[in-house]
């Protein structure tokens, strides 16, 4: 009988220790899980902000590699890829030494770069330059179209 009841008391006792180390299995379980589903959930934003950015960044460069050639301001952002021989309108003849980005590919194949955030809910770019990126003409200015924050809350218009 004594040796019984030392059998069931063995077996209690462990019972126990396994109860507990599941718990803490458990709980380190839920703490990796609760860093890693937020940096999960946010993989995509950052891909897409630095294509944005790489994106401004090849738009300002051909802008001001234009305006070098050239003199003024480029007119539109596709006299950026208007044909090498060709004159766009408002710029001197002979000056045009373009195009300045890939001519084809981008939005609609005109070869402007397509800003990520601006797409259909479906996943398309938008058709239209306009809805990618706003361009002055006066300085040579360009900025997302889209209305969106970074992740430290600078709105796009200020990158």
């Amino acid at each position: 009988m004594l040796a019984e009841q030392r059998s069931l008391t063995i077996t209690a006792r462990q019972n126990r220790w396994v109860y507990i180390l599941l718990g803490i299995i458990l709980c380190l379980c839920c703490l990796l899980f609760l860093i890693i589903i937020p940096r999960v959930m946010n993989a995509g934003v950052r891909p897409r902000y630095v294509s944005m950015m790489y994106d401004l960044q090849r738009l300002r460069e051909a802008i001001a590699q234009f305006q070098a050639d050239t003199g003024v301001w480029p007119a539109q952002l596709k006299d950026l890829v208007a044909p090498a021989g060709s004159t766009p309108k408002g710029t001197p003849r002979g000056k045009y030494k373009g195009p300045y980005l890939t001519p084809h590919g981008c939005i609609n194949n005109t070869g402007i770069p397509a800003n990520p955030y601006a797409r259909t809910p479906d996943g398309e770019n938008l058709p239209n330059i306009a809805d990618h990126w706003l361009y002055n003409p006066q300085d040579g200015s360009v900025i997302s179209a889209v209305n969106g924050t970074t992740r430290d809350g600078r709105p796009f218009s200020q990158l």
